[in-house]
């Protein structure tokens, strides 16, 4: 008999990089934020690997994250500058791990 509930098949990838997104950033001020954010997250992670597939480097991929987020890596803060190699550490390692040799 169909349930009325709605049922949610969630992609164990995407939990794995949500997951190690939020470990990498435990104590930065973005603690937290991919489990409240998870899709903005995801959607970053899945750019980050597009950028990689066309041929940019990781540290092109990272220079223009933080230009975005931050104005500059420059001018990044330090939990800035953890989030986004735990972003793009953590895209290679799940979402696009063709990649993992390239970043280091």
């Amino acid at each position: 008999m169909p349930s009325s509930a709605t049922t949610v098949q969630v992609d164990a990838d995407l939990v794995v990089f949500i997951a190690t997104v939020e470990e990498l950033v435990v104590g930065t001020s973005f603690e937290g934020e991919a489990l409240n954010e998870p899709d903005l997250f995801v959607a970053t992670g899945r750019y980050f690997c597009e950028r990689l597939d066309q041929g940019d480097t990781p540290d092109d991929v990272l220079v223009a994250y933080l230009d975005e987020m931050a104005g500059g890596v420059d001018v990044a803060t330090d939990d800035q500058l953890v989030l986004a190699g735990a972003l793009l550490g953590a895209a290679v390692g799940v979402l696009c791990p063709p990649h993992a040799g390239v970043v280091g």
